[in-house]
């Protein structure tokens, strides 16, 4: 058999032009396979530094002269290498199309390489021989590129990677985005985990399933939206906000705008369309809306949250807009209490200079479905809400925000708007195995419903600023009503400035002080005199301890003492409301006694007259009782005389 039909039956190349062909036609073929891999980091990135892989494949001569054809003893270099692992034919096609998508090796062989010897063999190999063994390692190292033992999937992103440690990127997010942690290495194509975990994170159908499992719905719940917190939310979209002039929003360009938002891109719609529908507030602040000054209001744009954090099932999350609260609206004190330390992550933040953010927007072109919107809402917001829930439960109030609004969110493409009310709901589960005094604990569900929905182009764009209103009234309105329910619970956590202060330090024989838990250390060298007498340090663990158990006796105490001053206050405001009452109602009883005296004394007057009328007319009737009597002797006077003169 030649070598050349030994190359063929082998698998190895006769012809680097022939194996440039062959890579070609391979390269056409899963063109399609190879796409979508290439275009998600060429337009956000430039093309990335070449793997530590192909960086050692670089320094290899060129490809084999057309000329040259390999001798017996190269052939058995071939056999000697180990068949790439197959696990995916299209992902190894990829792989290889990929590679010959890049710019073309240099031609021109090292000078390094020349007359190399054989590492498989002791004779020393000519130049020409050198050449044909690197090229078949090259193509056995390109197929093993694509297996598992060769491209291991990158680990799962961390809470908080390096990397982002800046300020953030004013680049656009990418629209293609994985399902599950991203990969930690940044932007790096070689990094990228495998084609079975790279599936949109958003779009795909088990997003729903995936956040139910950790809380998360995207429906409202059995319970609902308090009924005052629902009617605010409405007040926001029904009450009138004023309207700026000379905007696209007007009778006279509404219209032709309309007309001009379709079959444009997502980036088209956040930068000409978004600034109309929804205002910045701190530009409101500079073109003379006084309210907006003191709000102390910031609107991030395509921003990450780098410095959220969020759940190792998602990603980092990347609103269009955000709107969250500045730093100068917390005091040296509340940053304290809240542990927050600028450069590190936490659960109140989404940047440095962003605090407990609660509206966000997200914005569709018209080829993608507003649900989309909706779904990076969602998951936004529940990042959002987790800073709001951490914060109250710290205080043992998680139970007040069963029903609240926490968050707002607008979902909208260029001819639909939704707007949403984000809030939680708590329960109480007693855990299982616990003994009856053990307190429940309390679990929070995050829900959502629906504000409004609004068609911008409905009825002549009728409702068209609907969205603007609601949107004004809710930095206007909601805000100050966010931050006072926040600011209420950072009030009652503990300083740990003044819980540091009160924690005893310890004191050692020599009379110098050990802070609690710190072990005393010698250095080398030094000799330690034996303590016969001295603290064990079993005895100090112990004495740390019981430490440990009276500063946190202290903290319940305090805690104590605060709930009874807030209970004595309470009962002092009790006792004067019963007193006000009292008064009143004494006040009241004197009023009624002198409404019934006067009364008496009219009564008593009528009935002294009503007498004085009874006598008088007594006396009449007397006095003609007398008059008759008279008249009547008189008259039988008169009979009688006239009888005896008759009887006479």
């Amino acid at each position: 058999m030649s070598a050349k039909q030994g190359d063929l039956d082998i698998g190895t190349p006769t012809d680097p032009s022939n194996d440039r062909h062959r890579s070609q036609s391979n390269s056409s073929m899963n063109l399609v396979a190879g796409k979508r891999r290439r275009c998600e980091f060429e337009d956000s990135v430039s093309r990335p530094e070449p793997s530590t892989k192909r960086r050692l494949l670089d320094r290899s001569p060129p490809l084999l002269p057309v000329h040259a054809s390999p001798s017996t003893s190269q052939i058995a270099v071939a056999e000697q290498l180990p068949s790439p692992k197959v696990t995916n034919s299209s992902k190894g096609d990829q792989q290889l199309s990929e590679f010959h998508s890049n710019p073309p090796l240099s031609q021109s062989p090292p000078t390094e390489l020349r007359g190399v010897a054989n590492p498989t063999s002791e004779e020393p190999c000519t130049f020409l021989e050198s050449e044909t063994q690197d090229w078949q390692i090259r193509r056995w190292v390109l197929a093993t590129e694509g297996s598992e033992e060769n491209d291991p999937q990158p680990p799962p992103i961390e809470p908080y990677p390096e990397e982002l440690g800046g300020m953030p990127s004013a680049k656009r997010k990418s629209s293609q985005e994985s399902l599950g942690p991203t990969s930690s290495y940044g932007e790096d194509p070689e990094s990228i985990a495998s084609t079975d975990a790279r599936s949109n994170f958003y779009s795909s159908p088990a997003f729903p399933t995936l956040i139910a499992q950790h809380g998360i719905y995207m429906d409202d719940s059995p319970s609902g939206l308090e009924k005052e917190e629902l009617e605010f939310c409405q007040e926001l979209l029904s009450t009138s906000a004023p309207h700026p002039v000379d905007t696209m929003l007007d009778d006279a360009f509404f219209l032709s705008f309309s007309k001009l938002t379709r079959n444009k891109s997502e980036q088209w719609l956040v930068k000409h369309m978004h600034s109309h529908l929804f205002p910045s507030p701190e530009l409101l602040a500079l073109r003379g809306h006084d309210e907006f000054k003191g709000l102390g209001l910031i609107e991030g744009c395509g921003d990450n949250w780098l410095r959220a954090i969020f759940p190792a099932y998602g990603k980092c999350p990347q609103p269009d807009c955000t709107i969250a609260f500045k730093w100068e609206n917390f005091s040296r004190e509340e940053l304290r209490k809240l542990g927050i330390t600028i450069g590190l992550p936490s659960k109140y933040l989404a940047r440095d200079d962003m605090f407990f953010p609660f509206i966000t927007c997200e914005a569709k072109c018209d080829s993608q479905v507003v649900g989309l919107a909706d779904r990076q809402n969602v998951y936004s917001m529940s990042v959002a809400l987790e800073g709001v829930v951490d914060l109250f439960r710290r205080t043992n109030r998680l139970q007040e925000l069963n029903g609240k609004a926490l968050g707002l969110s607008i979902s909208y493409d260029n001819d639909t708007v939704k707007m949403y009310a984000h809030y939680v709901v708590t329960n109480a589960q007693k855990p299982s195995g616990q003994p009856s005094q053990q307190p429940a604990k309390m679990t929070t569900m995050k829900y959502w419903t629906r504000i409004g929905q609004v068609f911008l182009s409905n009825d002549g764009g009728k409702d068209r600023w609907k969205p603007y209103d609601f949107f004004y009234n809710a930095c206007l309105k909601f805000s100050p009503r966010h931050l006072k329910r926040i600011k209420e619970a950072i009030a009652l956590l503990r300083d740990p400035a003044e819980a540091s202060s009160q924690s005893v330090p310890s004191v050692d024989e020599d009379g110098q002080d050990l802070q609690v838990g710190q072990d005393v250390k010698v250095g080398e060298g030094v000799f330690k005199k034996p303590r016969n007498d001295g603290i064990n340090g079993e005895l100090r663990k112990q004495i740390a301890g019981l430490e440990k158990q009276l500063a946190a006796s202290d903290a319940h105490q305090d805690e104590a003492r605060s709930r009874e001053s807030a209970l004595h206050d309470q009962l002092a405001y009790l006792r004067d409301e019963a007193r006000t009452r009292e008064s009143a109602l004494h006040d009241q009883l004197e009023k009624l006694r002198d409404e019934a005296r006067i009364r008496e004394s009219a009564l008593h007057d009528q009935l002294e007259k009503l007498r004085d009328e009874a006598r008088i007319r007594e006396s009449a009737l007397r006095d003609e009782a007398r008059s008759r009597e008279s008249a009547l002797q008189a008259q039988l006077g008169r009979v009688l005389q006239l009888l005896e003169t008759r009887s006479n």
